[in-house]
This record gives structure tokens, C-alpha cells and sequence, in this order.
């Protein structure tokens, strides 16, 4: 993994998401530059990076929502497949109490949503962390069964 990358990837991941003194027009930019980030080195070689600082430098659940604000923001928008989405949501779950903290479950079901492969038409009520299969991994996960 190059620092170089995970360095500029970083600038963007660790600004406060809900920093409402940034303006949109920053925002706007800070998208516009983070493609450019995916476009310059390619989604396969962003992604582990930001799977790298999910799991190493997110260290409590404001943390990881955070990332899930910016992961969202950069790269999901943008459609980019993720690997093994079933981990990445398990994992993510496996994290962040989504029963006290309504944002996080806000932002954990549209990456959920986003990533795996559901169709909402036939299951339009599906939730991650209702999916025996996700339910599964989550507790493999907390119980060091399996890694992400």
C-alpha cells in the first residue's frame, strides 16, 4: 500500500463530516478532487486504503461514522463496486450501536443498500442488520472467528 496514497486519501477521510463551517462550494471541490484521487490510481488500489484506514485508524463509532459519511460520499455516489460487500457491512455493523444512534443507522443501511447485491423491489423493507446471513458475520466478526 503506498503512504502517498493513503496520505492524500487521509486529508479528506479525517475531516469532520459534520463540519458545517465548510462550505458547499468546498465540498463540491473536495469531490471533485477525491474522483480525481480514484481516476489517478484506480478504485482496486483506493479501495484497500480505505478498508486500511476503516479498520486501523477509526477507533471508536464517531470515527467510523465518519468514514461512512465520507465512504458514501466519494465512492459510493460514484457506483464503484466494493469488494466482498458482505464483509464490509457485517464489519461495519459489527462496530457502530445503530440502536442509540440514529445516524449511524441511517448511514449504515444506505452503504448496506448500496453495496450488496439486494433488489429493494422484491424485499423493499431489507434491513442489514435483519439479514441472517449479515447477522452471522457480525457475530463471527465480535467473536474473532473471521476477520475483515
Amino acid at each position: 500500500m503506498s503512504s502517498n496514497l493513503k496520505n492524500k486519501i487521509k486529508l479528506y477521510f479525517d475531516q469532520n463530516w459534520y463540519d458545517e463551517t465548510i462550505p458547499d462550494e468546498v465540498r463540491e471541490r473536495y469531490d471533485d478532487e477525491f474522483e480525481s484521487i480514484i481516476k489517478e490510481y484506480k478504485w482496486n488500489n483506493v479501495y484497500p486504503v480505505l478498508k486500511d484506514i476503516l479498520i486501523n485508524d477509526c477507533n471508536d463509532e464517531a470515527s467510523i461514522v465518519n468514514w461512512c459519511h465520507h465512504f458514501w460520499d466519494y465512492a459510493l455516489i460514484y457506483e464503484y463496486k466494493v469488494p466482498n460487500p458482505e464483509m464490509l457491512v457485517a464489519y461495519l455493523y459489527s462496530k457502530v450501536d445503530i440502536v442509540n444512534n440514529s445516524d449511524a443507522f441511517d448511514i449504515l443501511d444506505t452503504i448496506a443498500i448500496s453495496v450488496l447485491p439486494i433488489n429493494l423491489m422484491e424485499t423493499p423493507c431489507y434491513a442489514a442488520n435483519a439479514d441472517p446471513k449479515i447477522q452471522h458475520r457480525i457475530e463471527d466478526l465480535k467473536s474473532g472467528k473471521i476477520q475483515f
